[in-house]
């Protein structure tokens, strides 16, 4: 983006929030006579100037909070104590790790970008909902120019649609934060000439201690783009000098404070004008305090993915699966009881709910190396190879609830579906890495390959049937 437009935006910008000529002359007055910088600081903010607005034109954060500034008369002690409280009544969020996600390479804003989020059905299913429920676009504080934001809106998080309800769940899950920390998932419209000129989405005049008191400040902004825009549009960051382009199903997400609680100046951006289509997107505020524990993310979450969507369909080479079903017929009956670790499987008729056919080494062997070639390729990664368990043998009334594995030993997990006496299919639900949940049936012969270490997995229907067999196999990366 060349530096004169960087330099438009922002002038604009200060210009909106009214930092007129006698204000650049005030701070460069104060500044040549060495005035201290928290003290002038403090005087923007009083005067109704955002923070971002006062560190941006002073390049200076203040060293104390601005309630010590006001009232120089408070001792050592005091001061550290409502440091001290302010830290407890602010939660900080570290930086996520997002699967999928293009981070931009800086340290000093969190701004990530997702290709293909939502599929082109689920893109067309939610414009549909929002154009049928469109009213004039507010601001949250008041703005003395009335084409600040000139788009229509929908409070699209209370539409009952399960989609609607679907794609905020895998917003909150994406960035692993507990849906009590966030704001009403809303949807926006842009007809061609609408905008919303720069602005940063964090509450920062000192009027807006109201928006903040239940749940805290605006950190993470997760905007989804539903559909192409033909020209204009664009989501510019001046500070940051970048613009991106509408494009169907992409998300962006950006953090708006700081890793210590303080709301961060780079974050501004603008809408910018449509100037042929139109444009439709979704935004979901997240916030720094809510009425649970802010991070729900679990541990195994972090693991980075090895691939786009987690999880692969596929089928075992003929000649070798021929050879697992003449072993497991042969000894189908020779039963193993097993107990699982954490009580995965249960029995929803009270019974046993499976058991185990053990497998001989040499066709332990021979399976894992079949299964580690196709993994290897289709991960890209060097692995190892962990367990083989035997033939594990379903019976009626088993589940298998949802939960992620071990990333030590099953980082990655296969299955082979063996053989199955069933009166409807048996299931397979598990969430790819965008979070979107599949259902999915496995026949004979099929070779299911998944990152189990990362993706919530399990079949929560009791079995339908008799028995339902297939064999376990899990990788590890090899260490390097």
């Amino acid at each position: 983006m060349p530096e004169e437009i960087v330099q438009k935006d922002i002038a604009l910008w200060l210009a909106d929030a009214g930092f007129n000529d006698s204000w650049k002359n005030w701070v460069k007055t104060n500044e040549d006579a060495g005035c201290n910088k928290d003290g002038m600081f403090k005087i923007l903010v009083d005067h109704g100037f955002e923070f971002g607005i006062a560190e941006y034109v002073l390049g200076h954060v203040p060293t104390q909070p601005l309630a010590h500034i006001s009232n120089p008369l408070k001792n050592a002690e005091e001061q550290a104590a409502s440091a001290s409280q302010q830290q407890a009544n602010s939660p900080k969020v570290g930086p996520r790790m997002i699967p999928n996600a293009q981070k931009l390479p800086r340290d000093d804003i969190e701004f990530y970008t997702i290709d293909d989020f939502l599929n082109e059905d689920e893109c067309k299913t939610l414009i549909a909902l929002i154009k049928a429920d469109l009213q004039p676009s507010t601001l949250t504080q008041e703005d003395n120019d009335k084409y600040f934001r000139t788009s229509s809106t929908c409070n699209l998080g209370l539409n009952k649609h399960p989609l609607v309800a679907d794609v905020d769940r895998r917003m909150c899950s994406m960035l692993g934060l507990d849906p009590t920390c966030a704001e009403v998932m809303q949807g926006q419209h842009y007809e061609v000439g609408q905008e919303f000129k720069a602005h940063t989405d964090s509450f920062e005049k000192p009027d807006s201690t109201h928006m903040t008191a239940k749940l805290g400040q605006r950190s993470y902004t997760f905007t989804l783009y539903l559909n192409d825009v033909k020209k204009g549009g664009q989501t510019k960051f001046p500070l940051l000098n970048q613009s991106i382009q509408p494009k169907r199903g992409t998300a962006i997400i950006w953090n708006s404070m700081r890793p210590d609680g303080t709301p961060n100046p780079l974050s501004l951006h603008q809408g910018m004008p449509v100037i042929e289509g139109e444009k439709i997107i979704i935004t979901k505020w997240f916030r720094t305090r809510g009425g649970f524990p802010v991070d729900v993310r679990e541990a195994n979450e972090d693991v980075a993915n090895f691939t786009k969507k987690g999880f692969k369909q596929t089928r075992l080479a003929a000649p070798l699966f021929k050879k697992i079903q003449k072993f497991y017929t042969a000894k189908r009956d020779t039963e193993i009881i097993e107990t699982i670790k954490g009580g995965y499987i249960k029995s929803a008729v009270g019974k046993t709910a499976s058991h185990l056919v053990d497998l001989p080494a040499d066709l332990r062997a021979e399976i894992h190396a079949a299964v580690i070639t196709k993994f290897q390729k289709w991960t890209n990664c060097d692995l190892e190879a962990t367990f083989v368990y035997g033939i594990r043998v379903y019976k009626h009334g088993a589940t298998l609830q949802m939960h992620r594995d071990a990333v030590g030993t099953h980082t990655f997990g296969a299955i082979i579906n063996v053989d199955q006496e069933v009166n409807e299919e048996w299931l397979l639900q598990i969430d790819d890495n965008n979070y979107r949940r599949h259902q999915l049936a496995l026949k004979p012969g099929d070779l299911f390959l998944y990152e189990g270490g990362r993706l919530e997995h399990g079949r929560t229907t009791p079995l339908n049937g008799t028995s339902y067999a297939n064999i376990f196999c899990h990788f590890k990366p090899q260490d390097k």
